[in-house]
């Protein structure tokens, strides 16, 4: 079995067995299971802030700091199209780097360069993505880029 295979394997077991009387609560740490992390988005909920990296705002968390291994998904709250697209950089350019590529769903990394959740509609989810490198990955909406909708994730 691959890793891939054996993280989902282990986080199934792990909801069932948090899910089941009498089991043993699920393994805690990183090295035993991957933990995981819903970034929700929404223009309207999450207002921006300053940071080092530039204006963030409108994902929940804007700026997330995750232990390597954790797995990442994307969830859109409200009515607008959104997408969470890796931004190249250490900071926010002032325009929008983020073209219409951005519209359809590609890579499977945070690490890996120019990936993307693909269009998310309302209330939609996104692929998982995993955090294998350790690092400070920028990313932003390809609507929503100009009015502050971005969101820093720092793997450790």
């Amino acid at each position: 079995m691959g890793m891939k295979g054996f993280v989902r394997a282990a986080v199934i077991v792990a909801l069932c067995a948090g899910c089941t009387p009498g089991a043993p609560a699920a393994p805690t740490s990183s090295s035993q299971l991957a933990s995981a992390l819903t970034i929700e988005t929404s223009l309207l909920n999450y207002p921006s802030m300053s940071t080092q990296f530039g204006m963030v705002g409108h994902f929940s968390p804007a700026l997330a700091v995750v232990a390597r291994g954790t797995i990442i998904q994307f969830h859109n709250q409200d009515g607008f199209n959104h997408t969470a697209t890796s931004v190249a950089g250490a900071v926010f350019p002032a325009k929008s780097p983020i073209g219409f590529s951005a519209l359809t769903q590609s890579g499977k990394g945070i690490a890996q360069a120019g990936w993307s959740t693909g269009l998310l509609t309302g209330g939609a989810f996104s692929t998982s993505f995993t955090t294998s490198a350790t690092g400070t990955f920028l990313y932003g909406c390809f609507y929503h880029y100009p009015e502050g909708m971005r969101g820093v994730i720092i793997v450790q």
